[in-house]
């Protein structure tokens, strides 16, 4: 019961991100669990995982396949079905590509009073006209951000 809650939990978050950075063949730098909304031509809003490494931005969607997911994808047939969230979804982006980071959240304090959802963040592309990758993160997100300014900025 301590492996759940403790170390053994640490070392498996540690040896899963060790084979992230095996599998893109570059270091993650940071990482954390958000939701893509736009920007791409897959619809959101996805849940996944974002990371970067010195060259790119990452986010990975798992496939969610339950029972209840299975339900609607056979009865939806809409252009946005579930059948999107049942399948793998990543998006790569090179560092190199990303002109600025901007974050749009609750702008007075009783917005952020009585709307305290995640800020936007937007990753605007050097090229005019690709549209901005928006998503928001739910943890780690000040590391994430420090971390990804701080990459682009070293750019060459």
């Amino acid at each position: 019961m301590s492996g759940l809650f403790g170390r053994g939990q640490q070392e498996s978050v540690e040896e899963y991100w060790a084979q992230v950075s095996d599998e893109i063949g570059s270091p993650v730098l940071a990482y954390g669990l958000g939701k893509y909304l736009s920007g791409r031509d897959d619809p959101g809003p996805l849940w996944g995982l974002l990371y970067h490494s010195a060259s790119t931005f990452y986010f990975r969607h798992f496939a969610q396949q339950n029972w209840f997911s299975s339900l609607l994808t056979t009865t939806r047939s809409t252009g946005s079905s579930s059948g999107d969230r049942n399948r793998e979804v990543l998006f790569e982006i090179p560092i190199a590509h990303i002109q600025t980071v901007e974050v749009a959240g609750p702008e007075s304090l009783m917005e952020r009073i009585f709307r305290p959802s995640p800020s936007v963040i937007s990753l605007v592309s050097m090229f005019e006209s690709a549209p901005p990758f928006r998503f928001t993160i739910e943890n780690n997100r000040d590391t994430f951000l420090s971390s990804l300014r701080s990459a682009i900025g070293s750019k060459s």
